[in-house]
């Protein structure tokens, strides 16, 4: 197992015991910053500088260390594993650094920026259990070669109630992109947004929004809310390239919803040959949720065919935006105005 750090305002559960560490053979513990001998001895580590990797009272990895750029207080993080966290403004999102991902390496990662849908609403648990969570879980065969580092906030239950990302969810998970890609060497040229069904639609708002972040944008089985704006609108701000999947059999999302947008773009991209990209993958057929209690939708489960499509993670990690380089480059245009009486509708659920 390999292990790389992360700051004291993560999720205590992001944490392993120093028994737990020792007692796995192949265990790896990086620390950030400065480079340093760990020495064990009676559940103490002690560095170069002088600090030390001890045991708390909670049974938890705590670390101290004296470095020049004074970061106390660090905690094991695991590398290649789906990691609960928790920002500083209470967003609660899943971390994933890729297996191959080290201290030492001078490489930049790209970066996926990942929407559930509204199933999954209120907490991280159901979220692994299907779609892109589920292949970094199980998929040992795609962990090997997958290069991203990935970001999955979890949008609460209002979410869920409102039926929408919310937009001051988008900014908490801004604010979280930020701070990992700067901490974990992430690559601010290359960070992708996907979503499917409510994450669909957060996708297609979130990207017309949010500019100066992204790359790309993959949206599944996505809609838009036409009771609020108009397909052009979104197609006019989107000046990313694109990729959307959805199924013709889809009994949840009709499948005329990415029909609808994909048009729009299509009209603008003939009127201005210089605008990105977008290419729209449309199966016949898709099967339902894994999930036991959603596998009878028919047709929804597109993205578990989108996400183990090797071409997909090629095209990503292809697509750069060189404006984008950090906070400076970024802003939101809070654009999409929800009236109350409209709150909790859409389209299709």
């Amino acid at each position: 197992r390999k292990w790389t750090m992360t700051s004291p305002s993560q999720s205590p559960s992001a944490t392993t015991t120093i028994r737990e560490a020792i007692s796995n053979r192949r265990s790896k513990a990086v620390v950030l910053g400065a480079s340093m001998a760990l020495i064990l001895c009676s559940f103490i580590w002690t560095d170069a500088d002088g600090g030390a990797i001890q045991e708390s009272k909670s049974g938890t990895a705590a670390v101290s260390l004296k470095q020049r750029n004074k970061k106390n207080d660090v905690v094991v993080l695991p590398v290649g594993e789906l990691v609960p966290q928790n920002s500083t403004d209470g967003l609660n999102y899943l971390l994933y650094l890729p297996e191959q991902w080290t201290l030492e390496s001078k490489k930049k990662y790209p970066v996926i920026v990942f929407l559930h849908g509204r199933g999954e609403s209120g907490g991280t648990s159901v979220m692994t259990e299907q779609s892109l969570p589920l292949q970094l879980k199980t998929n040992s065969t795609l962990r090997k070669a997958f290069p991203f580092i990935v970001i999955l906030p979890s949008c609460p239950w209002s979410c869920a109630q409102k039926n929408e990302w919310q937009p001051d969810i988008m900014r908490h998970t801004t604010k979280v992109v930020n701070e990992v890609v700067t901490r974990y060497k992430g690559d601010f040229n290359r960070v992708s947004l996907a979503g499917q069904s409510m994450g669909g639609n957060g996708a297609w708002e979130y990207a017309s929004s949010q500019k100066g972040l992204f790359s790309a944008v993959v949206v599944i089985c996505g809609y838009l809310r036409s009771n609020l704006y108009e397909d052009h609108e979104i197609a006019r701000k989107l000046q990313i390239p694109i990729w959307v999947f959805h199924a013709a059999n889809d009994i949840v999302i009709p499948v005329r919803a990415s029909d609808s947008i994909t048009k729009a773009i299509q009209s603008l991209q003939e009127e201005d040959a210089t605008r990105p990209e977008m290419h729209y993958t449309r199966y016949d057929h898709a099967p339902g949720p894994p999930i036991p209690e959603y596998e009878h939708l028919e047709g929804h489960g597109s993205y578990e065919l989108a996400f183990r499509d090797r071409k997909l993670f090629a095209w990503l990690q292809e697509k750069k935006c060189t404006e984008c380089v950090g906070p400076k480059s970024q802003t939101f245009d809070d654009w999409i105005h929800v009236p109350e009486r409209w709150q909790s509708f859409s389209d299709f659920v």
